[in-house]
């Protein structure tokens, strides 16, 4: 799990996405892409990370991977499987 955590953190930090869960005056490095213009298969990405998370929103770094829809659920599927434990 401290393998996926630390990509996401990483990725995150690199592109300087708005921290989560703390104001910041972080501004993205690339315009995110919005949750409402996602394919389908990503807007299910989406539902899973947020029903995940218990968030009620999609947090910014998987937006940024939303701009490769096959990443995005191949990644998640990874870091879904490692934070669920055996």
């Amino acid at each position: 799990m401290a393998g996926t955590t630390h990509a996401v953190n990483s990725v995150a930090d690199g592109l300087r996405l708005p921290l989560e869960f703390a104001p910041s005056p972080r501004i993205a490095a690339m315009p995110l892409p919005e949750p409402g213009n996602a394919s389908p298969e990503v807007k299910a990405v989406f539902a899973d990370i947020m029903t995940f998370h218990a968030m009620d929103h999609v947090p910014a770094v998987y937006r940024w991977m939303a701009r490769d829809g096959g990443f995005l659920q191949g990644y998640w599927a990874a870091v879904r499987a490692a934070m669920s434990g055996p």
